[in-house]
């Protein structure tokens, strides 16, 4: 069990303070005034509550068609920012015109920089689907074309001609040699020539053997015939390149004629589409000049022609890739990126494999979020932007320049080394919809210098609302969306009452509720299944209060735990008696889904000494900045009330007891300076009472967070150490309208069990502390530093008269009172 006191308290003396009453600890909800018995009766919620700034500010963002006006969209999860955002953005994209198809396609003069086609919302598959059907005619015309008589007529034609060129040619310098004694040898690497013997070629005499006069005479001749087979070969590569540049020709005219045919229907289908018209200009006369390249001379002609058009990379060269299509009045594009990386924002070009090499070419350009929403709205994730590298810079360079760029995002760092694209950049007319909390925002704001030009519009979602008649119907009209959308039971006045109470609980104030309406709906969600398990077609606010119970239950085994270590004096808490320089603190631990309190032993310590008052959480490196500023505050307070007319000599500790965390925040200052005032004038202190709040340095006390949690708190802890009987928690009173109490506290105010005070000022807590007047208190503690100070000064007469005085032993510096003069 925890420490018991060593004395009996005193009877609790009337003070000028009293007791709250119960109506001042929660603001129950008004379902009378709610004019409606079931959710049934009410009309489906269209727009958010409470949030007229934010809508407005979104309505006037998605509107505006400006350059920089896009939309930071800041408040907490679950506000409804993104369904506000999307709504907001759905009505204004429809009454918008539908933007143009986009498409890339092969530059026939550069392939590494693929062209874009800007063309009417559809056309872009329509195109795409007439060029593949083009491609598939040539696959059938070309061959047919390349394969009629005439075609092979005139190919025949000019084979034969080249053909008879080359035997006049050779024939003339074979009847040359014939009459110059000169035997021509054709092999299939060369042409020899070699002496005649008897008529008949002798390749096997070599001249050296021929007399000298025969060998001269040879000799002669060789060279007279090698000069005209020289001159024959020269000739007949001259026909040659005749007869290629004619075969060229033909096939040009052959090739024209088939895709002049299947040209004209797409021209015609076209005719208004200048940059249509250009591209199949473009196709026509590469197709024309691919084909003329072609000198095949077999008979096999129209069969290799059919299988090159039937080829992969020729049916590629000349396809469209449409990166982005719509449908004719469809309005303007929204599109949300979950994954906004550089190249799911930006776009990216794809590579595949080719004999082993990596490479790519216009059909693998994909467009990015930013590209699919050109015209229209994209709605990102700020943090998830910002989380990836190179996505951010990306996303401020694209919406500066107003052009996009797609790229790899290696080129980006310069690391790219394996063939790539350049593609043509497409202007960029998109309005950007950035959700994130209000930390980014302003961090932003003042860090990034580019960010306040982009970004022009602030959708500011409050985190919490008005508690105003017309915002609680709202809540009932958001719970009858809730039932109609996902086909939950209704529920009655009173259930929806118990949802309103839930969220001035959750916004931590009697006069608002909160905003993030997605709790509302998961409250909403749990409480319908407790109804239906109990077979019930309506919600009532037990389902409610269940929901909640249930969902405090599957949390707080943390907090039970807490419980446990108190019950069995693990954790010392003392509830009764009185005790010196010690009493409750009360600080809160947030678990993320779940916050609740504990309580804190508060301890002070004073001695004669000139160390002032030390922090030892400060010296343990386990206090916060704020924390630490609070107990410089304590000690100015201390300075202003007693140190006016004589110097204060004290050295005085303040910590909190098994406390091993770090600690933070001033909420704790009013009990640390009770525990001082109580260590420095010897009073003791009520146990029974916990206290939280900050004090000025002129005795205010002023209000802090987390007081539901810090009163249930010490409920608990009450509870579990023995039955409450008069115990309670002194709070700041401006901390009143934030009290929202769970109806066992409740309970237990209405018996007298617990308490709770609210003061203005320190002494208002002294008294309640103290049990006596807190000028009484004042006089004790002035007494004792006066003692301290006349001790001290007697300690500098008699150590002047012995010698130099060594001082006091300083252990370290502490942060606050020095000795004055």
């Amino acid at each position: 069990m925890s420490a018991q006191p060593e004395r009996e308290a005193l009877p609790l003396r009337r003070t000028r303070v009293q007791p709250l009453p119960v109506e001042a600890l929660r603001r129950d909800a008004d379902v009378r005034g709610y004019g409606f018995a079931t959710t049934a009766e009410l009309e489906p919620l269209d727009r958010l509550v409470g949030q007229e700034r934010a809508l407005r500010a979104l309505e006037f963002g998605v509107g505006i068609q400006a350059p920089g006006f896009n939309i930071f969209v800041l408040g907490a999860e679950g506000t409804g920012r993104r369904t506000a955002a999307l709504d907001a953005i759905a009505r204004e994209a429809a009454a918008r015109p539908t933007p143009d198809d986009w498409c890339y396609v092969n530059n026939f003069t550069d392939a590494r920089r693929p062209r874009t086609l800007r063309l009417p919302p559809g056309c872009g598959r329509q195109l795409a689907t007439h060029i593949e059907g083009f491609i598939t005619g040539l696959a059938s015309e070309l061959p047919h074309r390349f394969g009629t008589e005439e075609h092979r007529a005139q190919r025949n034609a000019i084979a034969q001609e080249l053909d008879a060129t080359r035997k006049r040619l050779f024939e003339a310098v074979d009847a040359k040699a014939e009459r110059r004694g000169v035997a021509v040898v054709r092999t299939p690497q060369a042409i020899l020539l070699a002496p005649k013997r008897e008529g008949e070629p002798a390749p096997g005499e070599e001249p050296e053997r021929l007399r000298p006069e025969e060998q001269e005479q040879f000799e002669a001749a060789r060279a007279e015939v090698q000069k005209l087979f020289e001159n024959a070969v020269r000739k007949f590569a001259e026909a040659a390149s005749k007869a290629q540049e004619a075969l060229r020709d033909l096939n040009r005219r052959t090739a024209e004629a088939a895709v002049d045919h299947l040209m004209e229907t797409l021209r015609a289908r076209y005719h208004e589409l200048p940059q249509v018209l250009d591209f199949l200009t473009a196709v026509e006369t590469d197709l024309i000049e691919l084909i003329g390249r072609m000198l095949l001379m077999s008979e096999t002609e129209a069969e290799a022609i059919a299988k090159v058009v039937l080829s992969e990379e020729f049916q590629r060269r000349y396809k469209v890739n449409v990166v982005v299509s719509h449908h004719e009045g469809g309005g303007a594009p929204v599109v949300e990126e979950p994954n906004p990386s550089f190249a799911n924002l930006i776009g990216r070009i794809e590579h595949f494999v080719q004999q082993g090499v990596l490479t790519t070419d216009v059909l693998m350009i994909r467009a990015g979020a930013l590209l699919r929403a050109n015209g229209g709205y994209l709605l990102l994730d700020a943090f998830e932007v910002l989380r990836r590298p190179l996505a951010w810079d990306a996303l401020k360079r694209t919406l500066k320049q107003r052009e996009l760029h797609i790229e790899e995002p290696a080129a980006e760092l310069g690391l790219i080394s394996t063939v790539s694209l350049q593609p043509e950049p497409i202007p960029l007319d998109v309005k950007v919809v950035l959700l994130g909390p209000p930390l980014f925002y302003y961090l932003l704001s003042i860090h990034d210098r580019e960010f306040a030009e982009i970004f022009k519009v602030k959708g500011d979602f409050a985190p919490t609302i008005e508690r105003t008649p017309e915002a609680e119907l709202e809540y009932g009209r958001f719970v009858a969306t809730r039932c109609r959308l996902e086909d939950l039971p209704h529920f009655d006045a009173a259930a929806v009452g118990a949802l309103v109470e839930y969220g001035a609980r959750r916004a931590g104030d009697q006069m608002r509720l909160t905003a993030k309406l997605s709790e509302i709906a998961d409250v909403t969600r749990e409480a319908a299944f407790y109804a239906r398990r109990r077979g019930a077609d309506v919600v009532l606010r037990e389902d409610v209060e269940a929901a909640i119970d249930a969902r405090i239950w599957r949390c707080n085994r943390p907090e039970e735990e807490l419980h446990r270590t108190i019950e069995r004096g693990v954790l010392l808490v003392q509830t009764r008696g009185e005790a010196v320089g010690q009493l409750n603190g009360l600080s809160v631990l947030s678990l993320g889904d779940y916050a609740f309190a504990k309580p804190v032993r508060v301890a002070a310590t004073v001695s004669l000494g000139t160390r002032g008052v030390v922090d030892i959480e400060r010296k343990a490196a386990l206090g916060g900045r704020i924390h630490s500023k609070g107990v410089l505050i304590l000690t100015g307070y201390l300075n202003q009330r007693y140190g006016d007319t004589r110097p204060l000599v004290l050295t005085a500790t303040l910590g909190f007891e098994q406390v091993y965390e770090e600690v933070d925040g001033d909420s704790a200052s009013v009990a640390e300076l009770l525990a001082l005032l109580s260590a420095i004038s010897g009073l003791p202190l009520a146990q029974e009472l916990a206290v939280t709040g900050s004090v000025s340095q002129h005795g205010d006390v002023q209000p802090v967070g987390g007081v539901n949690e810090k009163v249930e708190g010490f409920y608990h802890t009450c509870r579990v150490l023995g039955p409450c009987d008069g115990q309670g928690v002194v709070l700041p009173a401006r901390n009143l309208e934030h009290l929202m109490l769970r109806p066992e506290v409740l309970d237990a105010v209405r018996a007298g069990r617990f308490h709770l005070y609210a003061v203005h000022r320190l002494d208002d807590a002294i008294e309640l502390f103290f049990r006596r007047p807190a000028e009484e208190v004042h006089r004790a503690v002035e007494a004792r530093l006066g003692a301290f100070v006349d001790a001290w000064q007697k300690l500098r007469v008699d150590t002047a008269q012995l010698g130099p005085p060594a001082g006091p032993r300083r252990l370290g510096e502490g942060s606050g009172v020095e000795p004055q003069g």
